[in-house]
């Protein structure tokens, strides 16, 4: 897989990363989730693609539309 992009998150129990790259074969978009060391950025990505739990990508799409209608309805003196 070819990453894209990759965005962290850091809790109690660990980090957690989601990787978006391209399927190397068929160009096709795909997305993984997981869990990794927080000691070197690129090898956790790699990682994250191989052995996390793939994202359906409508599932992405999901999670985006609900976040967009929330901030839309948001009223406007509350901050992001």
């Amino acid at each position: 897989m070819k990453i894209l992009a990759d965005y962290w998150f850091s809790t109690m129990s660990g980090l957690t990363g989601i990787v978006i790259g391209t399927n190397e074969i068929t160009g096709k978009p795909t997305a993984f989730i997981g869990t990794a060391s927080g000691l070197d950025q690129v090898s956790d990505a790699e990682h994250i693609a191989k052995t996390g739990a793939k994202i359906p990508l409508a599932t992405l799409d999901e999670i985006r539309g609900n976040l967009a209608n929330q901030v839309e309805n948001m009223p406007k003196s509350m901050p992001l």
